[in-house]
């Protein structure tokens, strides 16, 4: 294990991504009981596939914390062993959000929303689900195969929980600045807090090396084409229709 691949930046921004998810979920799903449940959350009790994805999806976070805090205090054989439970953690995020991006649209009719309001503002949150149901496992086959190089493998496994982000930060947004889109996100204030994460690696890079690393280049750009097709396409006639085509006839 080199020197490089120990460092606390990667350990503070995996803490970072564990908190933003849990600040931002945390009236509709982690701290639920202590809000108004009908305060724009719906009815007490959520379905158990909610639940069950919430769970894997913290879990995998959390993992992601412990195994960088493994590195950092050179537990490197158990940062290894372990990290084949959260590849099957990761595998598991996608057949569940895949149902959970399915079942959001049903869920929110069946609570009242009015289809045409749900046309309209299901169709960012749908693309940029489909994005990163596509970034993420990507970015994990990458990481795994430079397994054996700290340097790749670090970033593309922080890039690949950058993919998982979005949903969590937008909920934060709305909790700091409230707007009138669709859930109340700020998503102004939302893509310029995503977009200074995703630059943090980049800028760490010039820091540390005066160079950046062509792991962060490549994991840079897939994010943040990723996020900027999802915009794009969800903005279109074509990308509202189809995000919508499950549960609007």
């Amino acid at each position: 294990m080199s020197r490089n691949s120990k460092d606390l930046f990667f350990l503070l921004m995996s803490l970072l991504l564990l908190v933003i998810v849990l600040m931002g979920f945390g009236p509709t799903f982690f701290f639920r009981n202590m809000y108004d449940p009908n305060d724009g959350h719906g009815p007490a009790g959520l379905p158990m596939l909610l639940i069950a994805h919430g769970l894997i999806m913290t879990a995998w976070l959390l993992l992601l914390v412990i195994q960088t805090g493994l590195v950092q205090s050179n537990n490197v054989k158990w940062h290894m062993h372990i990290g084949w439970f959260g590849l099957a953690l990761a595998v598991l995020v996608i057949p569940t959000g895949i149902m959970v991006m399915v079942g959001f649209g049903p869920r929110l009719l069946a609570l009242g929303v009015p289809p045409a309001v749900l046309r309209e503002g299901l169709s960012l949150m749908f693309w940029i689900d489909v994005f990163s149901l596509i970034l993420f496992p990507s970015l994990i086959g990458a990481a795994l195969y430079y397994r054996k190089n700290p340097d790749w493998h670090k970033r593309f496994m922080l890039y690949a929980a950058f993919t998982l982000l979005v949903p969590g930060l937008g909920r934060l947004t709305a909790q700091i600045a409230r707007t009138d889109s669709f859930g109340g996100i700020n998503w102004p204030l939302n893509w310029i807090l995503f977009l200074l994460i995703l630059a943090s690696v980049p800028l760490y890079d010039i820091l540390k090396t005066k160079r950046i690393h062509n792991a962060t280049i490549i994991g840079f750009i897939a994010v943040f084409m990723g996020m900027l097709l999802s915009i794009f396409i969800s903005s279109t006639d074509f990308g509202k229709d189809l995000a919508s085509a499950h549960f609007l006839e």
